[in-house]
């Protein structure tokens, strides 16, 4: 889910940078229509808060059941499973850094927006990665 939010990220700040205006297109099964760079930037932002809404209740479930592992071996051995959402703290905090500039850049080319307004919006944007950050500290390795 991480790095579909990330993809999301890079493809905000592609179409908020691209000199060309975005053609007429067509979001199916709901049939939005994108006609313009903002309308695709708050349609991805969207989706991002999803993807990351859901990474949450992921992160949560996966703290649930190493909890619930009663063999304290084991139970590191799991959360030694290599994946973004338990890397150490330093890894994680650069990635979260990351998302933020990420969508503060899109955003204030896109709105052609202040840079401090930017910063808020994409800070409420980041929120689900932020809390998936702070939660994932449950799994991650004692020795990483």
């Amino acid at each position: 889910m991480f790095n579909l939010g990330l993809l999301l990220s890079f493809l905000a700040v592609f179409v908020a940078f691209n000199p060309r205006e975005v053609n007429q297109a067509k979001i199916p099964l709901v049939g939005i229509d994108i006609d313009s760079k903002e309308k695709f930037i708050a349609i991805s932002a969207f989706f991002f808060v999803l993807v990351g809404v859901y990474m949450s209740f992921a992160v949560k479930r996966c703290c649930s059941l190493i909890i619930k592992i009663q063999d304290q071996e084991l139970a590191e051995a799991a959360k030694s499973y290599p994946s973004i959402v338990n890397a150490n703290v330093f890894y994680t905090t650069v990635m979260i850094a990351s998302l933020a500039g990420i969508w503060v850049v899109a955003i204030a080319e896109a709105y052609d927006m202040n840079a401090l307004y930017a910063v808020i919006l994409a800070n409420i944007i980041i929120t689900p990665y932020i809390h998936c950050a702070q939660s994932s500290k449950k799994i991650t390795p004692k020795h990483g």
